[in-house]
């Protein structure tokens, strides 16, 4: 059981892709995943902080399963295209209403679960890294 966070993060170009995870640091996981994965950095949307990162992580992943894209990868669509036409599963409000439910969903589960979590202001925990010399500018 280890303490941290987990994350939404939201790719830029597309509204309906999200990528949940886990990690000590968000802020420099977005970092890495840039530098490996992505075309342009990940926007974070949501954090909790959580007791069990791992436990929590896989609450999160289970609530989602419908919304998976690929099985091997931690990527999900808000939207399901199955089940949406091309402006609901596109449109950034839209779909920001639709990830509010997920993310309601979730929480739900992690309670279901029993697992100790926190949502976090983003900015505020930005901040404290800052702060801590625990995340660098660049």
């Amino acid at each position: 059981m280890k303490e941290g966070y987990v994350y939404i993060l939201r790719d830029p170009m597309n509204n309906n892709v999200i990528k949940v995870g886990f990690s000590i640091n968000p802020f420099k996981r977005v970092k890495q995943l840039y530098n490996t994965s992505t075309p342009l950095p990940l926007n974070i949307y949501q954090i909790w902080w959580v007791r069990d990162m791992r436990l929590a992580e896989k609450a999160a992943h289970e609530c989602l399963r419908g919304h998976r894209i690929n099985d091997r990868r931690e990527f999900f669509e808000i939207a399901p295209s199955e089940h949406f036409d091309e402006y609901e599963s596109r449109d950034y409000d839209l779909s920001c209403v639709y990830l509010d439910t997920l993310i309601e969903i979730i929480e739900e589960g992690f309670s279901y679960m029993n697992l100790e979590f926190m949502s976090v202001d983003i900015r505020k925990l930005y901040q404290l890294y800052l702060d801590q010399g625990n995340l660098s500018l660049d």
